[in-house]
This record gives structure tokens, C-alpha cells and sequence, in this order.
């Protein structure tokens, strides 16, 4: 896809957005094999991974979290014309709501990666007037890739020949907890606090069986795979829950944030149901 400037759109339409997601589907792959080839080379004592952390020592963030988010920008830039960013590392922590803002997760599960524990996940999404329009997942443990763009519904993708391995996903047809599979995390400020531990007590009881992968980008796409029914944590960043705000939603699901404040993009602490309706629903009801 050539450099076009979209910047100034009054709308993005979908043939844009299908544009623009065909475009990402090979960058975000190559650059998943490239860290999945620096997880190995770390894990069998090669080196050339630095790890090092932010807020904590749970906190972690790796040289190559800050390659991809760098060639992530430099890819993306050369797409289209005037988008502003937005991603975990350092950096790109401002953002202007006039233009259409890519929310990006270099590598999103980055203590997976450091141990070479299966599941990282390169993560693209875009917002436009405070919707996400446009959300690319790569699975680096499967090679697949899960994408949806507004009005152009959820799909999952195999690796290798763009064009190919095309597959249409929907959620689940779960409707109650019976038998419900439900994915979910902890984050170092959350791991301790009672409101947290107490829902998470309910769902243990209530669901089938509660499932943690380390990415919250990885969830979105099981969710919207029907993999997994919902997907509930709390105390998570905008790009955190911004794949399941487009992912599940075309994918026939519902997705609702609590956070404090009016803008999700600017809230320290999110917490998110997402799955299909009726167990959005359930989720929300249980405090």
C-alpha cells in the first residue's frame, strides 16, 4: 500500500481500513517471527536480549520491546501520512484526538517472552474519534493472526502468503457461566486488591475453568475465536483493552471498560469484560 494521507479524513471507510490492515498483516508478522527468534536465542543462552523494568521489577520491558515499537513506528509512518501514536514503551505516551491515533503493543506479554513461555503477541490497533477502527494481533506462539476492522468483521489469519488462510471468527454461543471458559490476568497493582480477588473468586466458581495466557491482546483474539467465552481483568492500560474493542466487537461480542474519568485512551486503570452479550452482562453484574 502506498504512503496516503488519511490524516484529514472526515471518515475512514472500510475499503481504508481493509487497506490499511492488509498493509500490517505481513509487517506485524515478520516482526513477530524477528522477537520470536530473539526469545529462543535469550532462552538457549545466545544473549542479545537486555531486559530491564519500568514501574517494578514485574514491570518488564526488553531491548527488543523497543526495536519493534521502533520499526513498528517507521513501518507504520511510511503507510500513512499524519497518524499520531500512542504504545506501552517509551516514548509515545501523548497523543492528539484530532487525528487518527495508532495504539501499538510492541510486544505485548513481554514476561513470556524473556522466559520463552508461549504466547507474546505483536499488537496494531487504530482509533479514530475515540473508537478503535482497526485492530491487528500476531500470536507469535501460532503464527496466526487474528484482524478486524470497523464494518469489516473479525477474521483469522494463517501465516505466510498474503491472501492466504483467510478465515471469517465469531465468539462463542455461550449465553450463562455453565460450562464457560474465562480468560483473564493479574497486573502487579491489582494482584492484592480485595474488589479484584473477589470477582475473580466468583468467576473460579462460577465458570468451567479460568484460563491466564499473559497477553491480554492473545485473549481478545481467543474471545473472538469463540476460544474463549470472556475475558475480565483489571488495572490495564488503552492498549491493553483497545484489540478487543474492535476484535470481539465485530466478532459478534460485547466489550464494556470501567475506569475513572471520560477518556478510556487516558485512563491508568481499566478493567474489561469482553465476550459474548450474555456473559458481558453476567460479568458486569458481579461487582
Amino acid at each position: 500500500m502506498r504512503r496516503t494521507d488519511l490524516a484529514g479524513s472526515s471518515e475512514l471507510s472500510t475499503n481504508d481500513l481493509l487497506g490499511l490492515r492488509d498493509a500490517i498483516l505481513p509487517i506485524t508478522s515478520e516482526l513477530g517471527a524477528w522477537a520470536q527468534a530473539r526469545s529462543d536465542d535469550n532462552y538457549l543462552g545466545r544473549g542479545g536480549v537486555e531486559v530491564g523494568f519500568k514501574s517494578s521489577p514485574k514491570d518488564l520491558v526488553t531491548s527488543a520491546d523497543l526495536e519493534v515499537q521502533r520499526r513498528l513506528v517507521t513501518a507504520l509512518g511510511a503507510l500513512a501520512e499524519g497518524f499520531g501514536f500512542m504504545g506501552e514503551e517509551e516514548g509515545l505516551a501523548s497523543y492528539d484526538t484530532e487525528v487518527p491515533l495508532w495504539v501499538i503493543d510492541p510486544i505485548d506479554g513481554t514476561h513470556n517472552f524473556v522466559r520463552n513461555y508461549p504466547g507474546f503477541c505483536i499488537v496494531v490497533t487504530l482509533v479514530h474519534r475515540g473508537e478503535v477502527v482497526l485492530a491487528v494481533v500476531f500470536d507469535a506462539a501460532t503464527g496466526l493472526t487474528y484482524s478486524a476492522v470497523r464494518g469489516g468483521g473479525a477474521w483469522r489469519h494463517a501465516r505466510g502468503v498474503e491472501g492466504l488462510g483467510h478465515e471469517r471468527i465469531s465468539v462463542s454461543d455461550k449465553t450463562d457461566f455453565a460450562g464457560a471458559m474465562v480468560s483473564t490476568g493479574f497486573t502487579d497493582k491489582t494482584s492484592t486488591d480485595p474488589k479484584t480477588l473477589a470477582t475473580f473468586n466468583k468467576l473460579v466458581a462460577l465458570s468451567a475453568g479460568l484460563r491466564v495466557s499473559g497477553s491480554a491482546a492473545r485473549d481478545a483474539g481467543f474471545v473472538a475465536a469463540g476460544k474463549s467465552d470472556l475475558y475480565w481483568q483489571a488495572g490495564i492500560r488503552p492498549w491493553d483493552v483497545a484489540p478487543s474493542l474492535c476484535l470481539v466487537r465485530e466478532a459478534g461480542g460485547a466489550v464494556e471498560l470501567r475506569f475513572e474519568g471520560d477518556d478510556w485512551l487516558s485512563a491508568t486503570a481499566i478493567e474489561i469484560f469482553s465476550g459474548t452479550k450474555d456473559l458481558v452482562v453476567a460479568g458486569l453484574a458481579l461487582g
